[in-house]
C-alpha cells in the first residue's frame, strides 16, 4: 500500500482493481476496476510515478492536480469506476 499525506492507495490481492482512498474525502474510497492485471499494474504505476513527481508541491495542489490527473488520463484506459460513500 502506499500512502501520502493526502491519500492511500492499494493494488487489490487479485490484481484488478486499484482502490484509492483520499483524507479529505466524504467518500470512504474510490475503486478502478480493470479486465486485466495488466492494465491495473499499469494504471497503479502511472499514479505512483505521478504522485513521486508532485512530492515537492503543497499538499492541497498535489491533491488537486493528481484528482485532475484521474480524470483526464484514465479515459482512454477500460475501466470501472466504482465510489464507496
Amino acid at each position: 500500500m502506499y500512502n501520502n499525506s493526502f491519500l492511500g492507495m492499494t493494488l487489490t490481492d487479485d490484481g484488478l482493481a486499484v482502490a484509492i482512498y483520499f483524507l479529505s474525502d466524504d467518500n470512504l474510497a474510490q475503486e478502478y476496476l480493470f479486465k486485466s492485471k495488466e492494465e491495473a499494474a499499469l494504471f497503479h504505476d502511472s499514479c505512483l510515478r505521478f504522485l513521486e513527481m508532485m512530492e515537492d508541491n503543497e499538499v492541497t495542489e498535489a491533491e488537486q492536480l493528481f484528482r485532475e490527473f484521474l480524470d483526464k488520463n484514465v479515459v482512454e484506459m477500460n475501466y470501472k469506476r466504482i465510489i464507496y460513500k
